[in-house]
């Protein structure tokens, strides 16, 4: 049934007007870690070569209550899979993108992979199951046990996202929450629950793309209603990309 249901979106900016509304050092935050981004830009400018390919360590919590949403190894082998050819530039149908923009296709330099070792040392696969009934919650408080975010990605996959409606969502406030939580249907290309659709496949490529502080392409006025004054509008807003 899943896989006829339209994909669900993305509920980043979502979780963002919730920050907003609920803690109030939240902006206040964002301000000062997007001047950190700028600054650590201006200083690295010159010292990127272009061809180091850096290694991002991944980690799965599968939150769970032994259903479908205890979803299985390969399904998130092939969800690490995916992002490295979203990332790389491997993808088989980039020979199909119009020719003026052929030259434009990125490469991020960046694989993902599974950690072999968890933050004491020992021998991991990458991938810790969590039973618990937050796998029906979704909320930034259901992000349990998380790694140290100096040295991992942090992914919660679980089966409900709260009745929010979406597929998943980046947030990286508090410091303990920072992470992506996704649905289980929309992790990998294959699997225990997968959707069957290509393009919810790459819901974790999407989310991952804000972990790097990247905006939705109309920046962060969707139109929404009740979104504190100045912050979110019908207007189009600036993703804070040079589009040259």
């Amino acid at each position: 049934s899943l896989a006829q249901q339209a994909p669900l979106p993305c509920g980043t900016d979502a979780e963002r007007q919730r920050l907003i509304r609920e803690e109030p050092g939240y902006l206040q935050y964002e301000t000062s870690l997007r001047e950190e981004l700028r600054e650590i830009m201006r200083n690295n400018a010159t010292q990127r070569d272009g061809m180091t390919v850096y290694t991002i360590p991944i980690v799965f919590h599968v939150l769970h209550l032994r259903g479908v949403e205890n979803i299985s190894n390969e399904q998130i082998l092939d969800a690490v899979r995916i992002l490295n050819e979203d990332f790389r530039k491997l993808n088989a149908d980039t020979a199909g993108v119009w020719s003026f923009f052929q030259p434009r296709i990125g490469d991020a330099f960046m694989e993902f992979r599974l950690p072999t070792k968890d933050p004491v040392g020992n021998c991991t696969t990458g991938i810790e199951r969590i039973m618990t009934v937050e796998t029906m919650r979704g909320t930034a408080a259901s992000k349990l046990k998380p790694w140290p975010r100096d040295k991992y990605l942090n992914v919660w996959v679980n089966r409900s996202m709260g009745g929010s409606g979406a597929a998943g969502y980046f947030s990286g406030f508090p410091a303990i929450a920072d992470g992506i939580m996704i649905l289980n249907g929309y992790v990998g290309g294959s699997g225990t629950n997968w959707t069957s659709d290509d393009f919810t496949s790459r819901a974790l490529s999407h989310e991952i793309g804000h972990f790097f502080s990247l905006n939705h392409v109309w920046g962060e006025n969707n139109g929404e209603d009740g979104a504190p004054a100045g912050h979110m509008s019908p207007a189009c807003g600036d993703d804070g990309v040079d589009d040259a």
